[in-house]
């Protein structure tokens, strides 16, 4: 009896040590654009890569600017809003799902909507939620970007 229970035991500190290397390996989404730094008349380019390891799921697709003021703005089918709604609703993700890094949207700046108006720094954002919820699946990704007249500003 005391044998087993000692096997148990280990066997369940095995497990414990065993399990973090196993654990979910979430849908993942990458954005970036062409360059750390724009100045008025300039064009970003905005990429996105995707990938998926393990199984196959449904998820919503955020994309979002955050501004130096604060402000956050999200993407949506009919351009950019002020409300946290997805770019793409209950979209399934295969495995395998391996994207890579594909241009998706250009803006030319200054721009009004989104607000790309004042100096400073600007973020984009990009992250996958279960579909209907506001629960990430994964980490979000940031491209954080300058804009403004003044260049080499240590990015």
């Amino acid at each position: 009896m005391r044998s087993s229970i000692g096997y148990i035991f280990t066997l369940a500190i095995a497990l414990a040590a065993f399990l973090p290397f196993c654990a979910f390996a979430a849908p993942t989404v990458t954005i970036y654009t062409d360059s750390d730094s724009y100045s008025p008349g300039d064009t970003i380019a905005v990429s996105l890569a995707g990938q998926n390891f393990d199984f196959g799921m449904s998820v919503d697709i955020y994309i979002g600017l955050l501004t130096p003021d604060g402000g956050t703005f999200t993407l949506v089918q009919s351009g950019w809003s002020v409300y946290l709604d997805p770019w793409v609703r209950d979209i399934y993700i295969p495995n395998p799902f391996d994207m890579p890094r594909t241009e998706f949207m250009w803006q030319s700046v200054p721009s009004d909507i989104p607000p790309i108006t004042q100096e400073g720094e600007y973020y984009f954002a990009a992250g996958l939620t279960y579909p209907d919820s506001f629960e990430f699946v994964g980490d979000i990704s940031f491209a954080q970007f300058f804009y403004g007249s003044a260049q080499g500003t240590g990015f």
